[in-house]
C-alpha cells in the first residue's frame, strides 16, 4: 500500500500562522455535531514511523507524513486508529505493519490536547487491525480495559443522534467498526461498506448504549479503496463527490433529518498479495531460514532461488501451513487463494485406484469428465489418457497431474517447487507458456533455465543472512552478480 493522500477538508477557521489549536471554539454550542465537517487522517498513526520493518512500512504502508501532534497542530481532530492485541499491551498498525505507537498512548495524548484545549473535541473511527493481533480472542477484553481506565472514562462521550458542539467540548467519541461489547463506549457502526454502490453506501447506521431511537442515527459512508483496478481512480472520485455534495447541501431541519456522513479520500494504490516478516526456521541445527522477510505485490512472479534448496522447500512449506517457524509470521491477502505444488506429491497418490478423471474429481465441484478433461487437456492428457490408472503414473505424468489440479482449483497464488523436474521437453513448454500467461502471482523454484528467464520478474535468494531482493530477470539478475549463480557464491 502506498502513500494517500490525507483526508482533509481544511476550513478556513485555520489561524494566520499556520496553527489550529483551536479552531473549535468558534463553533457555536448548539451546533448538531453531525452538520460539523472535521478534518481528519486516514491511518493516523503511520507518520510516526515502525517498530520494525521500516523499509516495507515506508513503502507500503505509511499514510501519513506527520505524527499525531503534528495532524493536531494543523486542525485535524478526526483520527483512525486501528489497534491489535500484543503480549501486554495495544499496538496501533496498519495491516501487519506495527507503527510505533500503543494505543493507550495515544488515547492519552489525545485527552493531554483536550486538557490543554478544553474547546476542542475528538472522533475516532476505530478498527481491529485483525492481521497485526500476536495474542488470539483478547482484543474485546483489552480495549475494554483501556476505554475505561479511569485515566480515560471522563474524557469519552456516548453516542445520541443529536449530540451537539457543547455535549463534545473536551471530550473523545469513539465510533468503532467492531462489536467488542453488548454496548459500545462510544458508539458502533453498523452496515459498513467499501462499495462504491449508493444504495449500500446509504443503509449505515451508527448506534450507542442505548435502544431507543435517540441513540441511533442513519450513517452514509464512502470507503471504496480499489482504485488499483482499471478505472478505479474514477470510480473513486466520483463515489467521494456524490457524497461531498450531498454533505454539504443536505438540510438538518430537526433531529429526524440528521444524518452522519464519513468521506474517505484515501484508498489502495497497490494490493498486496502476501507478507512474510521475519521469518526464521532452524532443522537438526541447521539454520535454514534467517529473517527472511519479503512482501509479493499483485504482478510479481517471483523466482526463488539460493544454494540450498532445503532453504528453499522448508520457506514453500512455512508459506502453506505445513510447517511452522521458529519466529516470524506470514500473512496472505484478503483475496488470494494460494494453491501449492509440492517438489515431494506423491501422497497425492498413494492409496488412489482410480483413473485420471476419478483423480481430478477428488478436487473439483464439477464432476462432469468433459469438465475435467479440459484441465487434464491443458497438460497434454488426450483421448484415452485419462483413463489410465493413477497408481501407474510415471514421474512426469504425476507432474502433469498435479498442474492441472492446480489450474482446477481457481487459485490466485500459485506456489511451485521444482515443477519441471521428471517433465519432457514438451510438457516443460507447455508449462512455461502456461506460467507465462497466468495473469495472478507466481513463486517458484525452477532448475530450467529458459522457464525461469522468460517467467520471473523478480528474483529473490535465499541466503545465510536472509534474502536478496531483485525487481529484474533471471538473466539480469546474474549479471549483477558476475554471472555466478547461488550455488557459485
Amino acid at each position: 500500500m502506498k502513500r494517500f493522500t490525507l483526508l482533509t477538508l481544511l476550513l478556513a477557521l485555520l489561524c494566520q500562522q499556520g496553527q489550529a489549536e483551536n479552531w473549535q471554539y468558534r463553533l457555536p454550542d448548539k451546533t448538531f455535531l453531525s452538520v460539523v465537517s472535521i478534518p481528519g487522517s486516514h491511518d493516523s498513526a503511520t507518520g510516526s514511523g515502525w517498530a520494525s520493518l521500516e523499509a516495507f512500512g515506508d513503502l507500503f504502508a505509511r499514510t501519513q507524513d506527520l505524527t499525531i501532534a503534528e495532524q493536531w497542530s494543523l486542525g485535524v481532530r478526526a483520527f483512525d486508529l486501528r489497534p491489535c492485541v500484543y503480549e501486554d499491551y495495544l499496538n496501533i498498525n496498519h495491516g501487519i505493519m506495527p507503527t510505533t505507537l500503543h494505543f493507550e498512548d495515544v488515547m492519552a495524548q489525545l485527552r493531554d490536547s483536550l486538557i490543554a484545549n478544553p474547546t476542542e473535541f475528538v472522533v475516532i473511527h476505530m478498527l481491529h487491525e485483525t492481521d497485526g493481533d500476536q495474542v488470539e480472542n483478547a482484543y474485546n477484553t483489552r480495549i475494554q480495559q483501556v476505554l475505561q481506565s479511569d485515566e480515560l472514562k471522563d474524557y469519552l462521550v456516548g453516542f445520541r443522534r443529536n449530540l451537539t458542539v457543547g455535549d463534545m467540548r473536551g471530550k473523545i467519541l469513539i465510533l468503532s467498526r467492531d462489536k467488542y461489547a453488548s454496548k459500545p463506549i462510544g458508539g458502533f457502526f453498523q452496515n459498513w461498506t467499501g462499495e462504491a454502490n449508493w444504495a449500500k453506501q446509504t443503509q449505515g447506521k451508527i448506534t450507542g448504549a442505548s435502544t431507543s431511537s435517540t441513540y441511533t442515527a442513519n450513517c452514509y459512508m464512502q470507503d471504496y479503496s480499489d482504485t488499483h483496478n482499471a478505472g478505479g481512480v474514477d470510480t473513486k472520485i466520483e463515489a467521494l463527490t456524490r457524497l461531498l455534495d450531498y454533505s454539504t447541501t443536505h438540510k438538518t431541519s430537526s433531529v429526524l433529518s440528521i444524518v452522519w456522513v464519513l468521506n474517505f479520500m484515501s484508498a489502495y494504490s497497490k494490493v498486496l498479495s502476501l507478507f512474510v516478516t521475519d521469518v526464521s526456521k532452524t532443522v537438526d541445527g541447521v539454520k535454514l531460514l534467517n529473517n527472511v522477510s519479503f512482501i509479493v505485490g499483485k504482478e510479481d512472479k517471483i523466482a526463488v532461488i539460493g544454494k540450498n534448496e532445503l532453504a528453499v522447500t522448508m520457506l514453500f512449506k512455512i508459506l502453506m501451513g505445513e510447517e511452522e517457524p521458529d519466529s516470524g509470521t506470514v500473512k496472505w491477502g484478503a483475496s488470494i487463494q494460494p494453491s501449492y505444488f509440492p517438489k515431494d506429491h506423491n501422497s497425492y497418490f498413494d492409496g488412489f485406484d482410480g483413473d485420471l478423471i476419478e483423480w481430478m474429481r477428488q478436487f473439483s465441484e464439477d464432476k462432469r469428465e468433459s469438465y475435467l478433461r479440459t484441465f487434464l487437456g491443458r497438460m497434454l492428457f488426450s483421448g484415452d489418457d485419462v483413463y489410465k490408472p493413477a497408481r501407474v503414473l510415471s514421474g512426469g505424468e504425476k507432474v502433469r497431474c498435479m498442474l492441472s489440479r492446480m489450474m482446477l482449483s481457481g487459485a490466485n497464488f500459485l506456489v511451485l517447487d521444482q515443477p519441471t523436474n521428471h517433465l519432457d521437453l514438451e510438457s516443460i513448454a507447455a508449462l512455461n507458456n502456461g506460467l507465462e500467461a497466468f495473469k495472478h502471482n507466481l513463486l517458484f523454484a525452477c532448475h530450467d533455465h529458459q522457464l525461469t528467464q522468460t517467467v520471473a520478474n523478480r528474483i529473490l535468494e535465499i541466503t545465510e543472512d536472509g534474502v536478496i531482493d531483485r525487481r529484474c530477470s533471471y538473466d539480469e539478475y546474474m549479471h549483477l552478480t558476475d554471472g555466478a549463480g547461488p550455488n557459485d557464491r
